[in-house]
């Protein structure tokens, strides 16, 4: 079966040369990078929140957030929790 790059506009190299590196580095450093990354995806999620609804509460904020990453389900049962609600409009439409 011949290589498949594991990105459409990667060459064949290049996705050779980054898998070889993240073979070379430890459990360690690889858990640190997810983390890193995860870190920053979750800063720029809460960005984006801000940007989208200065007006709203943290919590208003944080029940949204839990919305766009968990569900609807779990974001309710988390308001519940708070003893909130969903905000009415979504900040961030995301199927």
């Amino acid at each position: 079966m011949p290589y498949r790059t594991q990105s459409s506009d990667t060459i064949e190299a290049a996705d050779r040369a980054h898998y070889e590196i993240l073979r070379r580095m430890s459990r360690r450093e690889r858990a640190k990078m997810a983390a890193r990354l995860t870190a920053r995806n979750w800063a720029g999620m809460k960005r984006a929140l801000l940007r989208a609804h200065p007006d709203w509460t943290p919590q208003q904020l944080q029940i949204e957030w839990v919305r766009i990453q968990y569900g609807e389900g779990l974001a309710r049962s988390y308001a519940a929790s708070l003893g909130a609600s969903l905000p009415q409009e979504k900040a961030l439409d995301v199927a």
